[in-house]
């Protein structure tokens, strides 16, 4: 029988969820951080009649867990849908779920085989396994959310209200994925992280002008961070070390005149820990 292996879930999350659960109940009710709820409030791209957003994402990425004589590489792709909600002004959460996929380059072992001699008898012998292989699909999930600390004006129409704006909110996460890996013994591939990420957004809401294109976007944000991040990998029984590290946040929404967002978004943890992403969202 397969033992079954223990994903530390708990432990990796418990202190960065006590962090940010404690800095939103302590900002929450602060007015100066509530956008208003008026014609002018500010976050374009997200009006004040909006409460939910629908999205789905596609993620391709690289990550590398070692520990000891152990080293891994894996190629993952994710596909994932979800739901976005405000909580209260300034406070927004999500959850999502879908599909992860891995193919695994590296070397595994030392490991002991049993080898039948010339002579009859058997032999315990030290092997090394050198695993590329393509795993099966299996499940992802993910929760999150942010908090806008504040936005301020850059450019101001008095008939349209503000144009460009600059905007700083923390978001935080936690994301879990895995995926079946073919074998002697088929063995679960699972992998996670938790990030926190300070990030600078500017929005420009070009909804109303009258010298905008047919074909341009009604409006477009930028947005960079940096990411406070802790990764963790499983293979069957071997636990791979837990990595902590600061990555760099890019990306960029254009909001097309139907009302759907296109995302576009690059994470660099490190050399060896990347990730591509490419959404739809859509708000009501």
């Amino acid at each position: 029988m397969k033992a079954r292996s223990r994903f530390i879930l708990p432990t990796t999350i418990r202190l960065p969820a006590l962090l940010l659960g404690s800095l939103l109940f302590a900002l929450s009710p602060l007015n100066a951080f509530e956008p208003q709820e008026t014609e002018t409030a500010l976050f374009r791209l997200d009006p004040a009649q909006t409460h939910w957003t629908v999205f789905g994402r596609l993620e391709l990425g690289k990550r590398q867990f070692s520990r000891g004589t152990d080293s891994l590489t894996l190629d993952t792709r994710r596909i994932t849908a979800g739901l976005a909600a405000r909580l209260i002004p300034g406070v927004y959460g999500w959850t999502e779920i879908g599909v992860s996929q891995a193919e695994v380059r590296g070397r595994i072992g030392p490991t002991l085989e049993t080898m039948d001699t010339e002579d009859g008898t058997t032999q315990r012998v030290s092997a090394w396994s050198e695993p590329d292989r393509k795993g099966d699909p299996d499940l992802a999930w993910g929760i999150g959310g942010k908090l806008i600390l504040f936005d301020a004006v850059l450019k101001e129409s008095p008939v349209l209200g503000p144009r460009e704006w600059l905007q700083l909110e923390i978001q935080a996460s936690y994301r879990m994925a895995r995926s079946d890996i073919p074998a002697a013994a088929s063995e679960t591939l699972r992998w996670a992280d938790v990030r926190f990420t300070p990030m600078l957004i500017y929005t420009r809401d070009q909804r109303g002008d009258p010298t905008l294109a047919s074909f341009s976007p009604t409006g477009y944000t930028l947005r960079a961070g940096v990411s406070l991040y802790r990764s963790q990998g499983e293979w069957g029984s071997r636990s791979f070390d837990t990595e902590d590290g600061i990555g760099l946040e890019l990306g960029s929404d254009l909001r097309l005149r139907s009302g759907w967002i296109c995302r576009l978004q690059a994470s660099w943890l490190d050399s060896s820990n990347r990730e591509t992403s490419l959404a739809i969202l859509r708000r009501f």
